[in-house]
């Protein structure tokens, strides 16, 4: 017989698979497809945001900025390939940038935060959007979240650039991370404005060393194919200024789309206009052609003097800016405020109906104005649990609702959703043997929420979507406890108490269980300990280093 027991929790399903994201004969690179509701939306979602503008008396003397110096990367590394995660590259530059400006004393971060790592977590921002976001949904994310990590952490290095997910969330290492309370977004006043006054407002933004992250938008496939062209398929450098204006009042068709980047600088002292420009950090990698870099630092020069109210026309609603620059401003802290609390499993036990779990203070993007709750569904790995009114009440707390089953319901369940914290907690009794079977630990532990404020009819709300736990993000959490349910004996359990592993092996005596333990990849599986069953419990410490995820599984001879 051979059992597995696993502390690195794999989400289950199939592979994740962005929208289609435009790649062309002409468009040899990755951008977000834009259609006319998806650029109202994010128009509407770009009016909501605070405003940035120049301080009084900022001066906009003639000067040059360049605040790449403080991002340690490899430009071929920086190469999104055909998906539509331009914005999350774009964000994560400014979030590195804003990092190492704040933090100069800190080691430095290769190839700055992992990108990976909102990838392989995009539906919890927003399912529809796989194919392109925002600003502000990398910043939902990440107010949810908590915290962020290092590229270089295991399996946080880029994968995805094939359009499908390949590492799931559960594979990567969480430790070390970067905790932060809160990302905030405003806009860079400049459509509508005078030149003037929109150059001296990114400026002035740019001098106080504030990255930005810029948004462009061109309406149809042979305005792309004019940048494409520039970026790759000339003998244009590094050094030659493009001038982007060449879009403006072009109708948006099906080929249209945006793509996100970073304004990392700017240089306005030649005496030639012409050569005044913003410095823009890309993540369409190095631009190589016949073994030519011609891009070797990833990067472009856009000309400042342009038309900064130049539009995008679409079929139905307004006009929509050419460009959009932003700010990403991040409050980084010292402690992991957000993520989750805690998770207890106890799914084999000697009751077919007494298995329970319970996890606790989940954090999810904000909802504006929830005021009720009709119903909300959990989904633990495959299997599903309902909180509606057939079975229980929703009743109205200080800081929320709280969900519990009537008596008699099987399994009892007890949910609640504090709407000042933006935290969810579930708790399920009486889970029956075949529900326990079902939640299927050996390949890993993930949970969807999602809530209805007044019927039926209504479109979920996410809470939190979708989360994969690793053994490791659980060390800086309260604990968990895991247990394995095989449909035989010996059964397994895995408790998790700070960085103490303790594996429970109960079963028949007489029998001699050897562990063996793999790495995350599962390459190899290697030797642990030989377990003599003298009694029907066995207990082994299995000690655990942050950052370090393990398989385990036991033969039982």
């Amino acid at each position: 017989m051979n059992l597995k027991l696993c502390s690195l929790f794999r989400p289950l399903g199939c592979l994740t698979i962005f929208l289609p994201v435009l790649a062309t004969a002409a468009l040899d690179y990755g951008i977000m497809p834009l259609d006319n509701a998806r650029l109202q939306q994010w128009q509407a979602e770009r009016a909501s945001l605070p405003v940035y503008q120049a301080p009084g008396g900022y001066p906009g003397l003639s000067g040059s900025v360049n605040l790449l110096s403080y991002l340690t990367y490899s430009a071929e590394l920086r190469d999104q390939g055909h998906s539509g995660t331009c914005w999350i590259w774009g964000c994560q530059a400014v979030m590195s940038i804003d990092y190492a400006i704040k933090h100069p004393g800190a080691p430095v971060l290769t190839n700055g935060f992992s990108v990976q790592f909102l990838a392989s977590h995009l539906i919890m921002v927003d399912p529809p959007l796989f194919g392109g976001g925002t600003a502000n949904g990398f910043a939902r994310f990440y107010r949810a979240m908590g915290y962020t990590i290092p590229w270089s952490n295991t399996n946080a290095e880029w994968t995805d650039g094939n359009g499908m997910n390949r590492t799931f969330a559960a594979w990567i290492h969480t430790q070390p991370n970067q905790p932060l309370n809160t990302v905030n977004v405003s806009d860079v006043a400049t459509f509508g404005l005078s030149e003037t006054q929109a150059i001296a407002n990114i400026k002035s933004a740019l001098d106080a060393n504030h990255p930005l992250y810029f948004n462009l938008t061109l309406a149809n496939d042979e305005d792309w194919e004019v940048f494409c062209t520039f970026w790759g398929k000339t003998n244009a450098t590094e050094e030659t200024v493009i001038n982007l204006d060449y879009g403006d009042g072009h109708y948006l068709d099906t080929s249209g789309g945006s793509h996100l980047m970073a304004c990392v600088g700017y240089n306005d002292m030649d005496p030639d206009s012409a050569k005044h420009y913003w410095l823009m950090l890309n993540s369409w990698g190095v631009a190589e052609q016949n073994g030519e870099k011609r891009r070797p630092n990833g990067v472009f020069r856009m000309a400042m003097h342009t038309k900064y109210s130049a539009v995008v026309i679409p079929s139905m609603g307004d006009p929509a800016p050419l460009f959009q620059w932003g700010l990403l401003d991040t409050e980084f802290t010292s402690k992991v405020r957000k993520g989750i609390g805690g998770l207890a499993l106890n799914l084999q036990t000697r009751d077919p109906n007494a298995g329970s779990f319970q996890i606790t203070r989940v954090s999810f993007p904000r909802i504006a104005d929830l005021t009720n709750v009709y119903s909300a569904f959990l989904e633990l790995s495959s299997q599903g649990f309902s909180c509606t009114p057939a079975d229980g009440d929703w009743t109205r707390t200080t800081n929320g609702f709280h969900y519990q089953s009537r008596n008699g319901v099987v399994p009892c369940l007890q949910m609640d959703i504090d709407t000042v914290s933006c935290t969810w907690s579930f708790a399920a009794t009486n889970v029956s043997a075949e529900d326990s079977r079902t939640i299927d630990t050996h390949r890993g532990i993930s949970f969807t929420a999602s809530c209805k404020p007044s019927g039926e009819s209504e479109d979920q709300l996410q809470l939190g979507n979708m989360r994969a736990l690793a053994f490791d993000e659980l060390i800086t959490a309260d604990g968990g406890e895991y247990s394995s349910p095989p449909p035989d004996a010996p059964a397994l359990s895995f408790r998790l108490t700070g960085s103490q592993g303790v594996l429970r092996i109960a079963g028949e005596t007489g029998h001699t269980c050897q562990v063996q333990e793999t790495d995350a990849l599962g390459s190899a599986w290697y030797f642990r300990a030989l377990v003599p069953m003298t009694q029907p419990v066995e207990e082994i410490m299995l000690p655990a280093p942050p950052g370090t995820n393990r398989f385990w599984r036991v033969n039982v001879q």
